[in-house]
């Protein structure tokens, strides 16, 4: 796992020669952001998966595609065996890859919402939250993990949230969980990755890597 943090005082002007290494469907997507802050997010977003797929197979951005499943989750072209997840919030985002389907979310922690939990989670969650210290931490644990789920599977928002317990446990898979900044992660992960460790970014080594391409 890979979580990258955006300078917040780096201004998209800054780095915007960076969209030259991004795909012309990402280029346009970031063009349709109005604010600054959005616009940065989904460019570092789509710079940290190419640079994790060129770290890992030695291959050149230009040879790098992106396809779209049909629930909307990315994936590399001609590259079945590799399965990605990416998520951003905030100045944060959270990356993850595995030969196995993998899930990613990382959201701002924020206050404990009983009716988002009574709508959204099972039983056990909810029991969960009510014996734990940190009613706020363990809810952002228990929301991340439900996307991460739902990421991993590729099924998106088709799958009912209230319709499996992570606390419970999920076949095969584990969650691990990562407060970072202001923020939780939460990673749906084959259960042969339990020794996954997590590498700390920023956005300069992202913009030097790719700066260096050019040279």
């Amino acid at each position: 796992m890979v979580i990258l943090e955006i300078d917040e005082n780096i201004s998209f002007d800054k780095c915007c020669f960076l969209t030259d290494y991004v795909s012309v469907r990402r280029q346009k997507k970031i063009n349709r952001f109005c604010f600054e802050k959005d616009k940065l997010l989904s460019l570092f977003a789509g710079l940290l998966v190419r640079f994790c797929v060129m770290k890992k197979y030695n291959i050149p951005n230009s040879s790098i595609e992106f396809e779209i499943g049909t629930h909307g989750k990315p994936f590399l072209a001609d590259r079945n065996e590799y399965n990605f997840s990416v998520s951003h919030s905030g100045r944060c985002i959270a990356f993850a890859e595995s030969d196995f389907p993998v899930g990613i979310d990382i959201e701002q922690i924020r206050d404990f919402d009983e009716n988002i939990a009574k709508r959204y989670f099972s039983e056990n969650e909810r029991k969960h939250i009510e014996n734990s210290s940190d009613f706020n931490k363990a809810f952002a644990e228990i929301w991340t993990s439900k996307e991460a789920y739902i990421k991993m599977t590729g099924d998106g928002l088709t799958v009912p949230l209230d319709s499996f317990c992570t606390v419970s446990g999920i076949p095969n898979y584990y969650f691990m969980h990562e407060k970072f900044s202001d923020c939780m992660v939460s990673v749906c992960l084959h259960e042969s990755h339990r020794n996954e460790k997590t590498e700390i970014m920023n956005c300069y080594e992202i913009m030097d890597f790719f700066r260096r391409l050019k040279e």
